[in-house]
Protein backbone atom coordinates (compact mmCIF):
# COMPACT_ATOMS: atom_id res chain seq x y z
CA UNK A 1 0.00 0.00 0.00
CA UNK A 2 1.29 3.47 -0.94
CA UNK A 3 1.76 5.80 1.99
CA UNK A 4 1.57 9.54 1.53
CA UNK A 5 4.72 11.40 2.66
CA UNK A 6 4.56 13.18 5.98
CA UNK A 7 4.16 16.95 5.55
CA UNK A 8 5.79 17.97 8.83
CA UNK A 9 9.43 17.83 7.56
CA UNK A 10 8.51 19.82 4.44
CA UNK A 11 6.76 22.47 6.52
CA UNK A 12 9.76 22.68 8.83
CA UNK A 13 12.06 23.29 5.87
CA UNK A 14 9.69 25.96 4.52
CA UNK A 15 9.53 27.77 7.85
CA UNK A 16 13.32 27.70 8.17
CA UNK A 17 13.75 29.10 4.65
CA UNK A 18 11.27 31.90 5.37
CA UNK A 19 13.00 32.72 8.64
CA UNK A 20 16.39 32.94 6.93
CA UNK A 21 14.96 35.19 4.19
CA UNK A 22 13.33 37.47 6.76
CA UNK A 23 16.54 37.76 8.75
CA UNK A 24 18.70 38.54 5.72
CA UNK A 25 19.88 42.15 5.61
CA UNK A 26 18.41 44.46 2.99
CA UNK A 27 20.94 45.43 0.34
CA UNK A 28 20.84 48.28 -2.14
CA UNK A 29 22.61 48.36 -5.49
CA UNK A 30 23.68 51.51 -7.31
CA UNK A 31 23.85 51.17 -11.11
CA UNK A 32 25.99 53.69 -12.96
CA UNK A 33 26.46 51.90 -16.30
CA UNK A 34 24.48 49.66 -18.60
CA UNK A 35 24.84 47.60 -21.78
CA UNK A 36 22.42 47.33 -24.70
CA UNK A 37 20.48 50.31 -23.35
CA UNK A 38 17.82 51.74 -25.68
CA UNK A 39 16.84 55.40 -25.32
CA UNK A 40 13.98 57.51 -26.68
CA UNK A 41 13.89 61.32 -26.53
CA UNK A 42 10.81 63.36 -25.68
CA UNK A 43 9.54 65.70 -28.44
CA UNK A 44 10.57 68.75 -26.37
CA UNK A 45 14.08 67.28 -25.96
CA UNK A 46 13.87 67.65 -22.17
CA UNK A 47 13.57 64.00 -21.06
CA UNK A 48 14.76 60.58 -22.09
CA UNK A 49 13.19 57.21 -21.32
CA UNK A 50 15.55 54.24 -21.32
CA UNK A 51 15.45 50.52 -20.67
CA UNK A 52 17.87 49.31 -18.02
CA UNK A 53 17.81 46.10 -15.97
CA UNK A 54 14.43 45.10 -17.50
CA UNK A 55 12.85 48.35 -16.34
CA UNK A 56 11.95 51.65 -18.02
CA UNK A 57 13.38 54.78 -16.43
CA UNK A 58 12.80 58.49 -17.00
CA UNK A 59 15.80 60.81 -16.83
CA UNK A 60 16.15 64.57 -17.46
CA UNK A 61 18.42 65.36 -20.40
CA UNK A 62 20.21 67.87 -18.19
CA UNK A 63 21.08 65.06 -15.76
CA UNK A 64 19.87 64.05 -12.33
CA UNK A 65 18.16 61.12 -10.68
CA UNK A 66 16.35 58.56 -12.82
CA UNK A 67 12.70 57.78 -12.03
CA UNK A 68 11.47 54.22 -12.28
CA UNK A 69 8.37 53.90 -14.51
CA UNK A 70 7.54 50.18 -14.71
CA UNK A 71 7.16 47.20 -12.38
CA UNK A 72 9.71 44.34 -12.39
CA UNK A 73 7.77 41.57 -14.16
CA UNK A 74 6.78 43.64 -17.20
CA UNK A 75 10.30 43.18 -18.69
CA UNK A 76 10.02 46.18 -21.06
CA UNK A 77 12.54 47.23 -23.70
CA UNK A 78 12.95 49.28 -26.89
CA UNK A 79 10.87 52.36 -25.88
CA UNK A 80 9.70 54.82 -28.53
CA UNK A 81 8.13 58.21 -27.72
CA UNK A 82 5.17 59.34 -29.81
CA UNK A 83 5.64 62.53 -31.86
CA UNK A 84 2.92 64.30 -29.85
CA UNK A 85 4.51 63.26 -26.57
CA UNK A 86 1.37 61.60 -25.21
CA UNK A 87 2.41 57.93 -25.42
CA UNK A 88 5.47 55.71 -25.16
CA UNK A 89 5.45 52.37 -26.98
CA UNK A 90 7.70 49.47 -25.99
CA UNK A 91 8.06 45.71 -26.29
CA UNK A 92 7.34 43.61 -23.20
CA UNK A 93 8.13 39.99 -22.44
CA UNK A 94 5.44 39.70 -19.75
CA UNK A 95 3.76 36.30 -20.05
CA UNK A 96 6.64 34.72 -21.97
CA UNK A 97 5.95 36.30 -25.39
CA UNK A 98 6.99 39.70 -26.74
CA UNK A 99 4.10 42.08 -27.35
CA UNK A 100 3.73 45.81 -27.91
CA UNK A 101 2.51 47.90 -24.98
CA UNK A 102 1.73 51.58 -24.48
CA UNK A 103 2.00 53.86 -21.47
CA UNK A 104 1.93 57.54 -20.62
CA UNK A 105 5.39 59.14 -20.24
CA UNK A 106 5.00 59.08 -16.45
CA UNK A 107 4.33 55.32 -16.45
CA UNK A 108 0.55 55.57 -16.02
CA UNK A 109 -2.14 54.43 -18.47
CA UNK A 110 -0.39 51.13 -19.16
CA UNK A 111 -2.14 49.02 -21.81
CA UNK A 112 -1.29 46.14 -24.10
CA UNK A 113 -1.60 46.96 -27.81
CA UNK A 114 -0.92 43.53 -29.37
CA UNK A 115 -1.57 39.99 -28.15
CA UNK A 116 -1.89 36.43 -29.42
CA UNK A 117 0.81 34.04 -30.57
CA UNK A 118 4.12 35.14 -32.01
CA UNK A 119 6.62 37.78 -30.91
CA UNK A 120 5.96 41.48 -31.58
CA UNK A 121 9.06 43.65 -31.28
CA UNK A 122 10.76 46.97 -32.10
CA UNK A 123 7.80 49.40 -32.00
CA UNK A 124 8.01 52.69 -33.89
CA UNK A 125 5.36 55.42 -33.93
CA UNK A 126 4.14 56.85 -37.22
CA UNK A 127 4.83 60.59 -37.76
CA UNK A 128 1.23 61.46 -36.84
CA UNK A 129 1.27 59.21 -33.76
CA UNK A 130 -1.82 57.19 -34.78
CA UNK A 131 -0.03 53.94 -35.66
CA UNK A 132 2.82 51.78 -34.42
CA UNK A 133 4.98 49.72 -36.77
CA UNK A 134 6.70 46.61 -35.42
CA UNK A 135 8.33 43.38 -36.54
CA UNK A 136 6.56 40.08 -35.84
CA UNK A 137 6.52 36.39 -36.66
CA UNK A 138 2.77 36.20 -36.02
CA UNK A 139 2.16 34.97 -39.58
CA UNK A 140 3.80 31.65 -38.54
CA UNK A 141 5.93 31.40 -41.68
CA UNK A 142 9.10 31.00 -39.62
CA UNK A 143 10.31 34.56 -40.22
CA UNK A 144 9.60 38.14 -39.19
CA UNK A 145 7.50 40.59 -41.19
CA UNK A 146 6.55 44.24 -40.71
CA UNK A 147 3.14 44.89 -39.17
CA UNK A 148 1.27 48.07 -38.18
CA UNK A 149 -1.13 48.49 -35.26
CA UNK A 150 -3.68 51.28 -34.93
CA UNK A 151 -3.14 53.02 -31.57
CA UNK A 152 -6.85 53.67 -30.95
CA UNK A 153 -8.36 50.35 -32.04
CA UNK A 154 -5.47 47.87 -32.01
CA UNK A 155 -6.37 46.80 -35.56
CA UNK A 156 -3.43 45.08 -37.26
CA UNK A 157 -2.23 45.36 -40.85
CA UNK A 158 0.55 43.26 -42.34
CA UNK A 159 2.84 45.40 -44.49
CA UNK A 160 5.43 42.85 -45.72
CA UNK A 161 5.46 39.11 -46.35
CA UNK A 162 8.79 38.15 -47.94
CA UNK A 163 10.59 34.91 -47.06
CA UNK A 164 13.48 36.83 -45.50
CA UNK A 165 13.30 38.23 -41.98
CA UNK A 166 12.15 41.85 -42.05
CA UNK A 167 12.74 43.86 -38.89
CA UNK A 168 13.81 47.20 -37.30
CA UNK A 169 11.05 49.31 -38.92
CA UNK A 170 11.37 53.09 -39.27
CA UNK A 171 8.72 55.37 -40.78
CA UNK A 172 9.71 57.58 -43.69
CA UNK A 173 8.93 61.25 -43.32
CA UNK A 174 5.27 61.80 -44.03
CA UNK A 175 4.31 58.27 -42.98
CA UNK A 176 3.57 57.00 -46.49
CA UNK A 177 6.18 54.22 -46.26
CA UNK A 178 8.23 52.22 -43.77
CA UNK A 179 11.91 51.42 -44.06
CA UNK A 180 13.23 48.18 -42.59
CA UNK A 181 16.14 45.75 -42.55
CA UNK A 182 15.87 42.51 -44.51
CA UNK A 183 18.01 39.40 -44.38
CA UNK A 184 18.34 35.78 -43.21
CA UNK A 185 17.89 35.69 -39.44
CA UNK A 186 19.76 38.49 -37.69
CA UNK A 187 22.09 38.97 -40.68
CA UNK A 188 21.00 42.03 -42.65
CA UNK A 189 21.62 41.97 -46.39
CA UNK A 190 19.53 44.94 -47.50
CA UNK A 191 17.50 47.95 -46.44
CA UNK A 192 14.09 48.12 -48.05
CA UNK A 193 10.92 50.20 -47.98
CA UNK A 194 7.26 49.28 -48.22
CA UNK A 195 4.06 51.26 -48.64
CA UNK A 196 1.94 48.36 -47.41
CA UNK A 197 0.84 47.43 -50.92
CA UNK A 198 2.54 44.03 -50.76
CA UNK A 199 5.67 44.99 -52.71
CA UNK A 200 8.97 46.21 -51.27
CA UNK A 201 11.71 48.33 -52.81
CA UNK A 202 15.41 47.77 -52.10
CA UNK A 203 17.28 51.02 -51.44
CA UNK A 204 20.59 49.56 -50.18
CA UNK A 205 22.11 46.13 -50.86
CA UNK A 206 25.16 44.67 -49.09
CA UNK A 207 28.05 43.18 -51.02
CA UNK A 208 27.83 39.43 -51.76
CA UNK A 209 28.97 37.41 -48.74
CA UNK A 210 28.89 40.43 -46.42
CA UNK A 211 26.54 40.87 -43.45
Amino acid sequence: MWNAPRMEPLLDILFIALAIAAAAPTRSVTVSEGTNVNVTLSPDHATIIMDLQETLWSLPVAGGAAKRLTEPFLEPARPDWSPKGDWVAFQSFKGGTFHIWLMKPDGSGLRQLTDGHGDDREPRFSPDGTKVAFSSDRAFKGNYDIWVADVSTGQLTQWTSAEADEFEPAWLRGGEAIGFVSGPGAHATSIQTSTGSGESKTILQSSPGAY
